[in-house]
């Protein structure tokens, strides 16, 4: 379940840190492993298609506002808040 900290998936890959979504670049691939702040978070993101493993490239952001990013071909809008709670990890080619 995406409310959760960190998933198994952080567990086996000791290697890699998730870190907020917030820190990603524009052009970076990564993937869910975890929200913080509860349940309803993680609920509003899987309404959105947002679970854990799923990879998403970061297409739009601006310091100090929030994100766009790109799942399945779709855009998907992120509010500042939102993506500091969303941890990932970078997607190794």
């Amino acid at each position: 379940m995406l409310g959760t900290q960190i998933n198994t998936l952080m567990k086996s890959d000791t290697s890699t840190k998730a870190f907020p979504l917030v820190m990603a670049s524009v052009g970076e691939w990564v993937q869910i492993v975890g929200v913080r702040g509860g349940k309803d978070r993680g609920k509003n993101l899987s309404e959105l298609g947002l679970v854990d493993r799923v990879k998403v490239q970061v297409f739009h952001h601006e310091r100090d506002s929030g994100m766009v990013v790109i799942h399945k071909g779709t855009r998907v809008a992120l509010g500042k808040m939102l993506v500091r709670q969303v941890m990932v990890v970078p997607v190794l080619n």
